[in-house]
């Protein structure tokens, strides 16, 4: 992303009502390889400038800046902490600095200050070994879990259709099916939706 596009991003990020944004130090667009731990960063000084124009286009300091890094992974924890170190300067406010293992937890805590972003993998907390209130002690403020929810869903909608192909059991046996389904109409919102037609086509 040039300079130039982070500015419009960072102003439509903010317009549209985010609380925050993550801007990494990944090539765009980023490759798929990234999913199985082989990274592509750009350099450490473009990566700076990122974080400082992120920093001047916001219009409220509440709008947050989060800045990631994964050096970690591709060059070395002592290239990542330098990095997380030059983006705090850069006005960053939270910084993602990736972690392998417990031990880079810890070790990333130890040597940048809070607040710090932490984001859970495949099996969530249990991923870390780390309980919560040990990782907030710490100094992470902003835990993250994108990926056992999706893996959850997947596994549902896989075991679903498998059965539903086969004639086995359905795999919500067991569960009030009309109540999961009221609590999914709450997660939506139905009931508002239905009132806006009820005031305007379903009259």
């Amino acid at each position: 992303m040039s300079l130039l596009w982070l500015r419009r991003t960072i102003a439509m990020a903010e317009a549209a009502g985010f609380g925050a944004i993550e801007i990494e130090d990944q090539i765009l667009p980023e490759r798929a390889h990234h999913h199985v731990g082989i990274e592509h960063l750009i350099d450490a000084p473009l990566m700076i400038e990122k974080v400082r124009e992120a920093v001047a286009a916001r219009c409220s300091p509440e709008f947050l800046i989060i800045a990631r890094t994964n050096a970690v992974r591709d060059i070395s924890m002592d290239e990542a902490l330098h990095r997380g170190e030059a983006m705090k300067q850069a006005g960053a406010d939270i910084l993602f600095i990736t972690a392998r293992d417990p031990e880079d937890v810890r070790h990333i805590a130890e040597r940048l200050p809070p607040p710090l972003m932490y984001m859970f993998l495949g099996g969530g907390i249990t991923h870390t070994g780390i309980p919560v209130l040990e990782l907030h002690r710490m100094g992470y403020r902003l835990l993250v879990d994108p990926v056992t929810p999706l893996l959850a869903i997947h596994r549902t909608l896989r075991d679903s259709y498998e059965a539903l192909r086969v004639g086995k059991a359905d795999p919500l046996i067991g569960t009030d099916g009309p109540a999961e389904q009221q609590l999914l109409h709450e997660t939506i919102g139905l009931e508002k939706l239905l009132d806006i037609e009820r005031r305007t086509v379903e009259r």
